[in-house]
C-alpha cells in the first residue's frame, strides 16, 4: 500500500472486508496516527466485532484516535 493513498475494500457479505478493515485500523493506531473508517453498519457494532477478533479500539475511538462514521 501506499502511503498517503486512500482505499476501498469491497467484496461480498461474509468475505472479510471488516476483518481487514479492523486489522489495517490497527496497524495504524499502533503506528500512533490518527485513522479513520466509514461503515454502514451501527458503529458499536463495528467496535464489538473488533473486540471479538481481539482488537481493543474502542479506547481509541474514545480518544478521538479513530473516528468511527456511518
Amino acid at each position: 500500500l501506499l502511503e498517503g493513498r486512500y482505499f476501498v475494500v469491497s467484496g461480498a457479505p461474509g468475505a472479510g472486508k471488516t476483518t481487514v478493515a479492523v486489522q489495517f485500523l490497527c496497524a495504524g493506531l499502533d503506528a500512533g496516527e490518527r485513522c479513520a473508517i466509514l461503515t454502514q453498519d451501527d458503529p458499536d457494532d463495528l467496535l464489538s466485532h473488533a473486540e471479538f477478533l481481539g482488537y481493543t479500539i474502542r479506547p481509541s475511538a474514545e480518544s478521538g484516535q479513530l473516528a468511527v462514521l456511518q
